[in-house]
């Protein structure tokens, strides 16, 4: 045998390694995958409300009536700063920027619900950890949702799908300043509740 044949020879034995190594992996991810969003996971249990849904305090109140897609986020009352100062902690970031947010956030994504068109989340705002979520619009949702669990958002809507609306905020204040901005009222806490068999097989796991 020359000294080609047997380099490739060589190669090819490499090369059919790799494959089962690629297989091995491909197929790992999956158990992964599985073992993380298997059905029995997500849909045995049931949601829970936590919080009712709840009306907008008159502070955070804003007079959208004649108030058009075109016209872009309102601008925030003296109510409204006077209000988040008092419940927000200092930070980096101001906190009449996370307003100015909030109210961007919530005109835009009732635009989206009112035009039927994609909503761009916000997302987090680095340097803060989200604490809160809400979901106006997504497959299968009825209605307006909201949870302190990303979890429990991945567990009903599709974050990537164009119809989804959520968002997300590191503090209660600044979703409520969101809901007033959307023109809705503050969605009810939802958690999700695992099965009682489901719980006694992931021991002292709990719920999310």
């Amino acid at each position: 045998m020359s000294s080609s044949d047997h380099s490739r020879e060589h190669l090819a034995k490499e090369l059919k390694e790799i494959k089962v190594q690629l297989a091995e992996l491909v197929e790992r991810i999956g158990d992964l995958e599985a073992s993380i969003w298997s059905p029995s996971e997500v849909w045995e249990g049931s949601w829970e409300v936590i919080e009712a849904e709840a009306e907008i305090v008159s502070k955070l109140s804003l007079s959208l009536r004649h108030h058009s897609v075109e016209d872009g986020p309102p601008r925030p009352t003296k109510a409204i700063l006077a209000l988040a100062r008092s419940r927000l902690s200092s930070s980096v970031v101001s906190v009449d920027h996370r307003v100015h947010r909030s109210l961007s956030a919530g005109h835009w994504a009732w635009a989206a619900v009112e035009t039927v068109t994609v909503y761009c989340p916000e997302g987090p705002i680095k340097s803060l950890q989200s604490q809160h979520w809400i979901v106006l619009r997504g497959v299968g949702l009825s209605s307006p949702f909201r949870t302190t669990s990303k979890r429990d958002v991945l567990r009903l809507v599709d974050l990537h799908h164009p119809e989804t609306v959520v968002e997300e905020f590191p503090s209660l204040i600044e979703l409520e300043i969101f809901c007033s901005s959307a023109r809705i009222r503050i969605p009810p806490l939802k958690q999700w509740k695992k099965a009682t068999s489901d719980l006694q097989q992931h021991g002292s796991q709990g719920s999310c």
